[in-house]
């Protein structure tokens, strides 16, 4: 006579199978646990200079730009999801821009000596040029996409 009892937790399996033969007795107990790798973080300096993969509707690869500035040009454009709206870390900030096909960059600050306009901002962008210098910010560019990439919030025309 065979008896099976299974436990289960997150990520960790327990069987324990009994069998009797014959007046003898014999357990058996196998446990297995397996993890899942945890989501990347975008931080700097850690994740700067490699692609980290997004997780939005446009699921791109950001390239991650620390301690940064950048010139805007002609016809670049900034905006927020929601005005005002404060961000509590640069891989939200860029997981806002990963459920928007018009943006093309992010700009986010984390340091407060920046001031109240940037201090927790995500600023959104399109049309922003490469980084030319020192600064405060962590911009990131949105490289390759593979999603639907479609538009979660209205933007600025």
């Amino acid at each position: 006579m065979a008896t099976s009892t299974t436990w289960s937790k997150p990520a960790t399996t327990t069987k324990v199978e009994t069998t009797t033969t014959s007046k003898v007795e014999i357990t058996t107990t196998t446990t297995t646990a397996t993890t899942e790798a945890p989501k990347p973080t975008a931080t700097c300096p850690a994740t700067a200079g490699t692609p980290f993969p997004a997780s939005g509707s446009c699921e791109c690869s950001y390239a991650i730009n620390c301690g940064v500035k950048a010139t805007p040009g002609k016809g670049a454009k900034f905006w927020e999801r929601k005005s005002g709206e404060l961000v509590d870390s640069l891989d939200a900030c860029i997981a806002i821009c990963d459920e928007n096909s018009s943006c093309t960059a992010v700009l986010y600050v984390d340091e407060p000596t920046a001031g109240p306009n940037d201090y927790k901002h995500c600023w959104q962008t399109s049309g922003l040029p490469q980084p030319d210098g020192t600064g405060y910010a962590k911009i990131s560019y949105k490289g390759a996409c593979s999603g639907s990439c479609s538009a979660g919030y209205n933007t600025p025309q």
